[in-house]
Formats: C-alpha cells, sequence, structure tokens
C-alpha cells in the first residue's frame, strides 16, 4: 500500500510542477470602447463614424481613457493618482488616447 500511495505523491509533484512551469494566459484586460474623432478638431467626440461637423473630414476611431500625468514631465503617465516619479509633483487627471505597436511595425493599432 505503501508504494501506491508514493506513486500518487510523485505523480501529483510532477503535475504541480508541470503545471507551474506552463505560462499562464490571462483573459485580456477589457479595452474602452471606440469612439470617433476628427483629427484637427479633437475636441469633436462621436460614438459612431461619421465626419466633423467643422470640417467635414472623416472621423478617426481612436480609444479614450483616464490616466494620471506630471504637469511638467508629460511622459511620465500612470494609471493612478500619485506623484511623477521624477519631480514629486502631484499628478493630474487627463485623458489619452491609447494604441498599441508591435516590435518591427511602425503601425498603430487600436487593439492588442
Amino acid at each position: 500500500m505503501r508504494g501506491v500511495a508514493s506513486a500518487i505523491c510523485v505523480l501529483m509533484l510532477l503535475t504541480a510542477a508541470i503545471s507551474a512551469q506552463q505560462p499562464r494566459t490571462s483573459a485580456p484586460a477589457k479595452l474602452p470602447p471606440l469612439s470617433y474623432t476628427c483629427a484637427h478638431h479633437p475636441d469633436v467626440l462621436e460614438d459612431k463614424p461619421g465626419v466633423c461637423p467643422l470640417c467635414k473630414l472623416a472621423l478617426v476611431p481612436v480609444r479614450l481613457d483616464s490616466s494620471w500625468m506630471c504637469p511638467v514631465h508629460t511622459t511620465v503617465i500612470e494609471t493612478e493618482r500619485g506623484t511623477c516619479r521624477l519631480c514629486r509633483r502631484q499628478l493630474v487627471p487627463v485623458t489619452v488616447s491609447l494604441t498599441w505597436s508591435c516590435r518591427g511595425d511602425n503601425a498603430e493599432h487600436l487593439d492588442h
């Protein structure tokens, strides 16, 4: 009986070791919805495709999200309130446009 119990223990340990080594795939984060804006008039914001009411250019899709940015170091953007890691000023709330790019690809994409 000890031999069977030992074999089961070894099998359980091997299964745990193998599953710990496999990369875990997490569910992709939910993306903000698509909005549409004018390339020349960013204050124009619509929830569906169309044309800019000011210049009649086609609206372009964007994904907008809220973030926090340093008022001096505009490259410091965080997902939560806090202070700038460079100058310690309080971060201010901003709306950012999200895009993704792949290594070797200069295009910007609206999805991962």
